[in-house]
């Protein structure tokens, strides 16, 4: 049955699309710059092999939260493709409107020229006719776009019309249903989940329209917390995580967040309430942090390796975060891995800042004593003492140093009254 969308909801609909292209299409050259040196084309969050198994986004689409009629207009942002062509109907009947992100446009585009073809069609045509009539439309209005381009995207829509099960482009009864709700608005935004203000303008621009985010696909982004880190240069700012700009988005109270482990094994796809979404995705993060210490550790013949793969297991618990200031401290790493010290940094609980205290003046001296092996191409020396020093400081101290100087204002202040 066709949903019959409200003068209301089309309203909404429209001003939120005039909304976006005006106050978030200043972005798109940050997000360009921003994007990884690889496009993916379409999702490849599905079952492949033994160790892919458990990653299986359509399973995402069932936690959709059901539509609260007349009360919010309800959003679905999913990242790139992000499963659209599986997923579409539970989207267009539990959304008022399924909003595509991602910082490489190219996806988007892609995307929105399948749709189109999808939209365009009378009858069903073999998936391949489809492709080649949207990769048409798509060099049309792309010329950038390469042979070798199209070779890709025509193997990564092999594997994706073969593992993402029941999609668009599967039989005729798929087609059937698809132009049942095919006037569902989908809508393509070019912006990076790391940029604060491309972030920041686009919650505005929900708010501003009284909608919501009721389902969130972030996929494994925050398996890049490296791109984070780039993009957001260190300022004497600790506590910052990879997530927190996409939290910044205005959640339904019943909103779900979808996230998918696809580096490293064990690989999976999840979801949790947006409430949880900041434990889970910096969890994710983590994850990917220690996965590079161990490669790091191993090229330096580092006990840190072992140490984090029983950690791994579950075998032992550690204060890890001062073993690794002191393996950063003891090796010269090169700059770019910077993100491991801020990231762990980030958030420490009162016992881990303890020890790191405990062990301040063995990190310093450990840092000091290899200063010889430092450059500057490696990492910037400054660093990690900055950070361990604000880490570590004395409350107390810094109140104490705080109400000095207030006295010593105020007597100044006298004096020259």
């Amino acid at each position: 049955m066709t949903p019959v969308f409200s003068s209301k909801q089309q309203q909404i609909t429209a001003q939120l699309q005039r909304d976006f292209e005006k106050n978030l299409a200043q972005f798109r050259e940050h997000a360009v710059q921003a994007h990884l040196d690889i496009t993916y084309w379409l999702s490849n969050e599905y079952p492949l092999g033994a160790q892919y198994q458990n990653v299986r986004l359509f399973d995402s689409f069932a936690h959709i939260p059901s539509p609260k009629p007349l009360s919010q207009y309800r959003v679905a942002i999913l990242t790139g493709e992000g499963g659209l062509f599986r997923g579409f109907h539970k989207l267009a009947a539990n959304s008022d409107m399924t909003l595509q992100i991602d910082c490489d446009p190219r996806p988007l585009a892609l995307s929105a020229c399948l749709l189109a073809e999808l939209r365009s069609l009378d009858t069903f045509t073999n998936k391949n006719q489809v492709l080649n009539n949207a990769l048409e439309r798509l060099q049309a209005s792309n010329l950038e776009i390469t042979a070798q381009q199209i070779k890709i995207i025509r193997y990564k829509f092999e594997e994706y019309t073969a593992h993402m099960r029941n999609n668009l482009f599967t039989d005729q009864n798929a087609f059937i249903n698809f132009k049942h709700l095919q006037d569902h608005p989908v809508v393509q935004v070019c912006l990076s989940y790391f940029s604060e203000d491309a972030m920041s303008a686009l919650a505005q621009t929900l708010r501003d329209n009284g909608a919501v985010v009721h389902f969130f696909n972030s996929s494994n982004v925050c398996e890049y917390p490296c791109y984070f880190y780039w993009n957001n240069p260190y300022s004497g700012e600790i506590r910052c995580i990879p997530s927190q700009y996409m939290q910044k988005l205005p959640f339904s109270n019943d909103a779900i967040c979808a996230y998918s482990k696809l580096i490293g094994p064990p690989h999976f796809t999840a979801t949790c309430p947006a409430a949880d979404m900041e434990e889970h995705l910096y969890a994710l993060a983590i994850k990917r942090r220690n996965r590079t210490l161990k490669l790091l550790a191993e090229h330096f013949q580092h006990p840190l390796r072992e140490l984090l793969e029983a950690i791994e297991r579950g075998q032992i618990e550690s204060l890890l975060t001062t073993k690794i200031f002191l393996f950063l401290a003891e090796h010269a790493t090169h700059r770019t891995n910077d993100w491991i010290l801020r990231l762990t940094a980030a958030r420490l609980s009162a016992t881990e800042v303890q020890d790191l205290k405990d062990n301040r003046q063995l990190i310093k001296t450990t840092f000091a004593e290899n200063q010889a092996q430092l450059s500057a191409r490696h990492t910037q020396p400054a660093l990690l003492i900055d950070i361990l020093d604000k880490l570590t400081e004395d409350p107390m101290q810094e109140a104490s140093m705080e109400n000095v100087q207030s006295e010593e204002a105020a007597t100044n202040f006298q004096l020259v009254a």
